[in-house]
């Protein structure tokens, strides 16, 4: 069954995990999920501010490129580049 129907939600986050024999348990279920804030938002943040606006610069551009033709190609996705970026990131 699907976590939305149950909680009755059209559009939303949901946080969960996989137990070792493939049973998922959610923990948290967000109706009004942000994926980016406003800049001035992050400013109240200074050591991040850089790591979180080249998030949205990249988001906003993977987004853009979703909304081509199907015809178009790939958007390839470096996770580990954007991996080694968070961890070596001075937060």
């Amino acid at each position: 069954m699907d976590v939305c129907d149950v909680a009755g939600i059209d559009y939303g986050g949901v946080e969960y995990s996989m137990d070792s024999g493939g049973k998922m348990h959610v923990w948290r279920v967000d109706t009004n999920p942000v994926i980016v804030q406003s800049p001035q938002s992050y400013l109240m943040e200074p050591n991040s501010f850089r790591l979180r606006m080249e998030f949205v610069e990249r988001i906003t551009d993977s987004l853009e490129k979703i909304d081509e033709p199907l015809d178009s190609e790939n958007i390839p996705i470096d996770w580990a580049s954007a991996a080694h970026r968070i961890s070596s990131a001075n937060l």
